[in-house]
């Protein structure tokens, strides 16, 4: 049997050993209750009021509606009616046989049916996704598959159960699917990606097979009975509720989507989820790897229409992250631990962990090439402007490069600036300026870049922004190249700069040290020279007090707020 309520209409069924399927509707449930009064006994011997089913069936009424009609030649194991499809299914008892039916909205108009039958036992149990429009049903082969209901085909077959399925539920609100096997393994399905988030055993009951199995979607309990009771507190109920992750395994990458207000994580498996910043829900979620594959860097294209992707196998692809489709592959494979992609120019641009390479890639076979330079021992960064690429070593050295002829401009320091001199090398004395001795006497630190593309390309204006050996440097990047200033941006003599970011003005700097800190700059006066103030050009530039940064630190739950003056 089975009963449903939405506070006003409730839908209550049940079938028999004859295949029959009796179902009794009340339109206005609180005030008329479930069943027609006049139906009922009026003298009773029970304790409490009586109606049987032949007078329901005998006493129509525009508030109810009573209805019996055979279903298959099969006893009904299992009834469940969807409210989305306004249908019921029945599953037999010899698992072969599946029934939709629908009833119309005419009290006296027939029923529909749609039949779905296997020479196999599929259809133990049956549950409807309707975000996905898909059912879904379990078997004996303790293989979940999903089905069409307007087609009858089944669409994709999800294997986990080691034994016969016996109940699926679904969660409206995490949009996951939970299914129970005979052996009492519990497993949690993603409905998107339809991968098993989750596995868990029962125990503390007998060998009984299951008689029910209760869900309650609003806490994430589940109730499990046969000759005992058993309660699953599963993930997001009050027990568990600060153990919630929004990924199962480590997130290896962020991206944030500003027309579209949504964030996009993936983890290191490959799960891709997509995620609306204003309600924290997840709105699709999808693999973009293969099983045992690790993700290691995505970006957006330029239009930021599209999501790229980079794994451990060497395979960069592109997707539709509002579908979760796949819409193209790199011809060229890539070796392992590509660990940056930037887009720029409608090409590619793809470094790895440890190398001095970076990949140019344009998505065709013939367009592929990459850069290389002497001085780069590897790439720690990439930043990229209009047809302008910097490539920056942990080791500080930092390349510009032309995105479009792929030729290198420029080789600079971005830990030394000198008082009033830069220290930019023409390419063709590089290798003679830079020593093998003083490669070895930089400190061995991440360094990172970041353009300002609001500020004009002026050679009085810093465009660049590039961190190393605790400071962030200012450099104008125009035919003379320039440093602008410096500022030291971590507070702790142990900390590195990790992280770069600002907001979409870029009046305010946002860095992240090794340590956990978070500082807030004011960047409305920085890295600008003007005539009648050369100091900046050649001295350390150091924050007013009124312009100071905001330091959030700790890094368990949320940071408290310091006031910390440079």
């Amino acid at each position: 049997m089975n009963y449903w309520s939405n506070g006003s209409k409730a839908v209550f069924s049940f079938g028999d050993i004859c295949g029959n399927l009796s179902v009794f509707i009340s339109y206005s449930v609180k005030e008329k209750g479930l069943f027609c009064k006049e139906a009922y006994e009026q003298i009773s011997l029970m304790p409490c009021p009586t109606v049987y089913q032949k007078n329901l069936l005998r006493n129509p009424s525009k508030d109810f509606q009573c209805i019996k009609f055979p279903i298959f030649q099969d006893v009904c194991s299992q009834v469940r009616y969807f409210p989305s499809l306004d249908s019921f299914a029945v599953c037999g008892n010899s698992s072969q046989t599946m029934v939709l039916a629908a009833l119309a909205k005419s009290h006296k108009s027939k029923v529909t049916k749609r039949v779905y039958n296997s020479d196999k036992r599929i259809f133990n149990c049956v549950e409807y996704a309707p975000s996905v429009e898909s059912l879904v049903t379990g078997g004996d082969d303790g293989i979940l598959r999903i089905w069409s209901p307007d087609t009858a085909m089944c669409k994709k077959e999800l294997t986990g159960h080691s034994t016969a399925v016996t109940h699926i539920r679904f969660n409206p609100y995490s949009r996951t699917i939970i299914s129970v096997s005979k052996d009492m393994n519990v497993r949690l399905w993603s409905q998107n990606a339809w991968l098993c988030l989750q596995s868990l055993q029962v125990e503390g009951m007998g060998r009984e097979p299951l008689s029910s199995m209760c869900y309650n979607p609003h806490n994430n309990a589940l109730i499990l009975a046969n000759s005992d009771i058993a309660t699953c507190l599963g993930r997001g109920t009050d027990v568990f509720g600060n153990m919630l992750t929004s990924h199962d395994n480590r997130i290896s990458n962020v991206l944030y989507h500003a027309q579209f207000k949504q964030v996009i994580t993936a983890c290191q498996t490959g799960v891709v989820t997509v995620w609306d910043i204003f309600t924290g829900q997840p709105l699709l979620e999808f693999k973009v790897t293969p099983n045992h594959v690790r993700l290691t860097a995505m970006s957006f294209d330029e239009p930021q229409r599209r999501l790229i992707t980079v794994s451990d196998d060497g395979k960069l692809k592109v997707w539709n992250f509002n579908s979760g489709s796949e819409i193209a592959v790199c011809p060229v494979s890539l070796p392992n631990e590509m660990t940056n992609i930037l887009c720029l120019n409608n090409r590619v641009f793809v470094s790895g962990k440890d190398s001095k390479i970076v990949f140019n890639l344009d998505m065709k076979e013939s367009g592929s090439r990459f850069l290389e330079h002497g001085d780069l021992n590897d790439i720690s960064s990439m930043a990229g402007y209009k047809s302008t690429l910097v490539t920056a070593s942990s080791s500080g050295n930092i390349v510009i490069w032309d995105a479009n002829s792929a030729k290198a401009l420029y080789l600079l320091n971005g830990t030394a600036i000198p008082q009033c001199q830069t220290e930019i090398v023409p390419l063709e004395k590089s290798q003679e300026k830079h020593s093998d001795s003083s490669r070895k006497s930089m400190r061995d630190k991440s360094t990172g870049s970041l353009f300002l593309s609001t500020r004009a390309d002026r050679d009085n204006t810093a465009t660049l922004l590039i961190s190393a050996d605790d400071y962030i440097y200012a450099w104008s990047v125009t035919s003379n190249v320039a440093p602008l200033g410096k500022f030291r941006a971590v507070q702790h003599e142990d900390a590195v700069i990790t992280t770069m970011s600002t907001d979409a003005n870029e009046e305010i700097l946002l860095t992240g040290d090794s340590i956990g800190n978070i500082f807030l700059w004011d960047m409305k006066g920085f890295g600008h020279r003007f005539e009648s103030d050369l100091q900046t050009f050649c001295e350390e530039f150091v924050l007013p007090v009124s312009a100071s940064a905001w330091v959030l630190s700790g890094v368990s739950g949320f940071p408290h707020h310091q006031k910390h003056a440079n």
